[in-house]
């Protein structure tokens, strides 16, 4: 009878697992090993759940079957017992993340237990850890999306740009000065602009503008420049209009500009920008402050057009030269 008892303390009628029985013992191999073999959905989730009330002492063997198991719907079932276990889970995830497999594994599940991840990866985003690690911390931190992350992953740009900090002055405007010179890694410093835009911060359309100035590296910021205002939408569109109209990257930025007249991105985007804009208001600030531009003395001619074509396109009116807009907006503006 000895043998019969031990098989009945761990399988329920018709040899489901008693996932009860594992769960007293704090069976963890036990309670893993019914989830593998549950014949039922039923018995699948109740296996989940007996390990997540388990908590931290499943946390290890749950990652070890992870790091090896290969079939569904075991795999989402041990990446879900991590999750329920939550914030006791993320430092072992953490730990995972030396090698692209790890990165794999942990980033999805560091990014869905959300908010009880954060303090523990801002940790790491501070500390002496390899890039590899902090390159899955910063994947997870943008798409958790918490506002706490914006200052760390600030600074992660800020001190790893070599010699171009000042691009990125993300409190204040930022000095410009032609060559300044900026390190082409980037290993991590595009991951945090990536994790920026996910959180929606919009000071980095500020340091994308002022990048894409810079000979290396303007085509790839304007890429990215886009992505930020698309998905601010209209929130985007002050923040562009301050771009433009303050002097010191007014007047440094249209000097660049006679290098690189393709780079009229922001007139793109502020275009699309204000034309699904139903505020009036709205557009007519933006018409204001197109027009204003034209007082400047080095405007790159290819920049010049696209401005006149913009508010061509926003106004309706068939007005070819700078003069004409400036006569045209002194004689019809609103607040005229």
């Amino acid at each position: 009878m000895g043998f019969w008892r031990d098989i009945s303390s761990k399988t329920g009628i018709f040899g489901s697992p008693n996932i009860e029985k594992l769960k007293e013992k704090k069976d963890v191999p036990g309670l893993i090993n019914a989830m593998k073999r549950a014949k039922t959905p039923e018995d699948r989730n109740a296996a989940t759940e007996a390990l997540i009330q388990l908590g931290q002492i499943a946390v290890d063997p749950i990652i070890q079957q992870l790091l090896v198991a290969e079939e569904e719907p075991f795999l989402t079932s041990l990446s879900d017992s991590l999750l329920g276990i939550g914030a006791s889970a993320v430092g072992r995830l953490i730990g995972l993340m030396d090698n692209e497999a790890g990165l794999k594994l942990a980033v999805p599940i560091l990014a869905k237990i959300g908010e009880p991840a954060v303090m523990q990866l801002l940790e790491v985003l501070n500390s002496q850890s390899n890039e590899t690690k902090k390159l899955g911390v910063i994947q997870a931190l943008g798409t958790i999306g918490a506002d706490s992350s914006n200052e760390p992953l600030r600074r992660i740009i800020s001190n790893n740009l070599a010699g171009a900090a000042v691009y990125f002055d993300f409190n204040n405007r930022p000095p410009l000065w032609p060559g300044a010179s900026i390190s082409t890694a980037f290993n991590l410093e595009w991951p945090c602009f990536e994790a920026l835009i996910k959180i929606g911060d919009l000071s980095t359309l500020r340091a994308m503008a002022m990048l894409s100035f810079h000979r290396t590296f303007h085509s790839r910021a304007g890429i990215v420049f886009q992505q930020i205002a698309m998905k601010a939408g209209r929130n985007a569109i002050l923040p562009i209009l301050e771009i433009l109209t303050e002097n010191p990257v007014t007047e440094f930025g249209h000097d660049r500009l006679l290098e690189f007249s393709d780079n009229v991105v922001i007139i793109d985007i502020l275009e699309k920008l204000t034309l699904s804009e139903d505020d009036q208001q709205m557009r007519n600030h933006v018409i204001e402050v197109l027009i204003s531009i034209f007082r400047i003395s080095k405007l790159d001619p290819t920049f010049q057009k696209r401005i006149i074509v913009c508010l061509q396109n926003l106004t309706g009116k068939e007005i070819a030269t700078t003069e004409e807009w400036q006569e045209w907006w002194r004689s019809s503006s609103p607040s005229n």
